[in-house]
């Protein structure tokens, strides 16, 4: 089967939703994959892998000549991303490099034929970084490394076992997101050490609920967590007031458009410069477009895109090189790689109510934003939220805006979003110590609102005790959904 090589460039810009529907284009229309024979495919390719030191020898070899030639080493930047598409036998990878220009290589790695279905197993969104003394190591999002192989008959590469046959395809949206949970190495003449995912690093991000600063630091569901399982590498970057237009601005999910007023990129000194494009930002509702900005740069990356409203800064990397910049630009946040992290945590509550009062859709779109951005370098995530005040008075606007959009979530992202605001309405209550439940509280949860008694005198935020029964809920859940080790 031949089948046709889609440009990595397509996936460079991240923009909302675009990177995941560049993906899903790419799988759908061009690949035609038939979901009726992932499971059958899995199980014969899971069949017909043999030990073949032969073909392993010639795959690493291909590989480490690539690397050495420099084709494959462009791996330092966040952005990096990988498209494997076979060509009769042929395993073609294309990167980005850290200046976003798209590189590629083309390994031969045996002489038969990929039938559709080996095709779709190996087509993993995979991250390549270097192997310590050498070489390119295939790292997908967790896991034990092991070596690399190819069939002889397929050309499928896959690692020792059949986990990455398993796991690959294991998810209802795998005609979206087909990625690999076990670390591919490509062994080297070095012998060096496989690259090993630890499992153990988590990002936390989003607002308030995600900082929890309301209750003191040994109090907070995070500090509970990292007591729990002291295994576990917590990184905080969360920012109170966030929107899911601002947490997915940060995490570099999207990107917004600017014109330069005329100005030059880079600049010796402030350039003033206007979003082009509606971004929900509180507290304005929204900030218009025409709202002014400033973008400060000593070169060409990074920039600083701030904001005076509420003194919010975030770094911005360009998308496209180049100086000389005439029409508008988009920028791509860089403030912190959200690629480093095994898992992210994102927590949002009700500010974006603020921010779009009568609209769902932007809510939505800026969560999904979010949560493609993440997925199409790394499956590893869960969304939580959000938060129904324990005032919120149901069937008023507001009241309806949260509850529709934790359904709509809860819909598009079964995989990936859990309901916080259905654990503290239905659960919380019978799991919480320490509280004594009042009348108020059943009539709350009888009429879908967060008890008064699992939150503090705002009643937006979860109280002490609340995070308490809440830290080992969010642990159970990365469990169950094998984001962390058991």
């Amino acid at each position: 089967m031949v089948s046709q090589m889609v440009p990595v460039g397509r996936l460079q810009v991240a923009t909302p939703r675009s990177m995941a529907l560049a993906i899903r284009n790419q799988t759908e229309a061009q690949l035609a994959v038939d979901e009726r024979v992932e499971i059958p495919a899995r199980d014969a390719a899971t069949a017909a892998i043999a030990d073949n030191p032969a073909v392993t020898a010639a795959a690493a070899s291909a590989v480490a000549d690539a690397a050495a030639s420099g084709a494959l080493m462009q791996t330092t930047d966040p952005r990096t991303l990988t498209q494997v598409d076979g060509v009769d036998g042929e395993a073609t990878f294309g990167t980005f490099g850290a200046r976003g220009e798209p590189t590629a290589a083309t390994l031969r790695l045996s002489d038969g034929g990929w039938s559709e279905a080996a095709e779709q197993i190996v087509r993993d969104r995979l991250r390549m970084v270097p192997i310590d003394g050498g070489g390119v190591g295939f790292s997908g999002s967790s896991g034990e490394p092991t070596a690399l192989t190819a069939d002889p008959a397929t050309g499928l590469l896959t690692t020792d076992g059949a986990d990455l046959l398993r796991e690959s395809i294991r998810s209802p949206r795998s005609r979206i997101n087909t990625f690999a949970r076990t670390s591919v190495r490509v062994p080297t003449p070095s012998g060096s050490r496989p690259l090993v995912s630890s499992r153990t690093r988590l990002l936390i991000t989003g607002d308030s609920h995600a900082q929890a600063a309301d209750v003191p630091a040994t109090s907070r569901w995070h500090y509970l967590l990292s007591q729990a399982r002291p295994d576990l590498t917590l990184t905080h970057a969360s920012m109170g007031g966030s929107t899911a237009h601002m947490v997915a601005l940060m995490a570099g999910g999207i990107e917004p458009s600017f014109t330069l007023d005329g100005d030059t990129f880079p600049a010796s000194g402030s350039v003033s410069a206007t979003l082009t494009d509606p971004l929900r930002y509180r507290p304005e509702v929204p900030l218009p477009a025409t709202a002014g900005m400033a973008i400060t740069s000593a070169g060409e990356i990074p920039a600083t895109l701030s904001r005076a409203a509420n003194s919010a800064t975030f770094l911005l990397t360009r998308t496209t090189p180049g100086s000389a910049v005439t029409g508008p630009v988009r920028f791509r946040a860089a403030t912190w790689d959200n690629n480093a992290a095994d898992t992210m945590l994102v927590i949002m509550g009700q500010n974006d109510q603020i921010t779009t009062p009568g609209n769902v859709g932007p809510v939505v779109e800026g969560y999904s934003a979010l949560i493609e951005s993440r997925l199409a370098l790394n499956p590893h995530a869960l969304f939580m939220g959000l938060v129904l005040g324990g005032n919120s008075v149901p069937y008023t606007q507001v009241w309806n805006y949260n509850v529709e959009i934790d359904r709509e979530l809860s819909r598009l992202w079964p995989e990936h979003y859990w309901s916080l605001m259905r654990w503290l309405i239905e659960d919380a209550l019978d799991v919480v110590t320490g509280i004594t439940p009042t009348a108020g509280d059943e009539t709350a949860r009888r009429s879908y609102r967060t008890p008064p008694s699992l939150l503090l005198a705002d009643q937006i935020h979860m109280n002490a005790a609340t995070q308490a029964a809440f830290a080992p809920r969010v642990l159970a859940e990365l469990v169950a959904r094998n984001l962390i080790d058991a």
